[in-house]
């Protein structure tokens, strides 16, 4: 998928849950998941390959006892 697609959807924006704790989007994208050659102590067999991630809710804090028991 294009990256020009993704700059033409509407921001999301931040948000904050019925237990507090508060979220940021995060835009869907690709990146090369895995050591380079070049990475000292890389395992012979580590190979990269490009990975395509959708946007997701990121929490911008730990997740607190009271949080979870809620």
């Amino acid at each position: 998928v294009p990256a020009a697609l993704f700059e033409k959807r509407p921001a999301a924006r931040a948000f904050e849950n019925s237990v507090g704790m508060r979220f940021v989007p995060i835009k869907p994208g690709r990146f090369l998941l895995g050591s380079p050659a070049s990475e000292a102590m890389r395992d012979a067999e580590e190979k990269q390959c490009e990975t395509e991630v959708g946007g997701f809710l990121l929490g911008t804090t730990e997740v607190t006892q009271a949080q979870y028991l809620k």
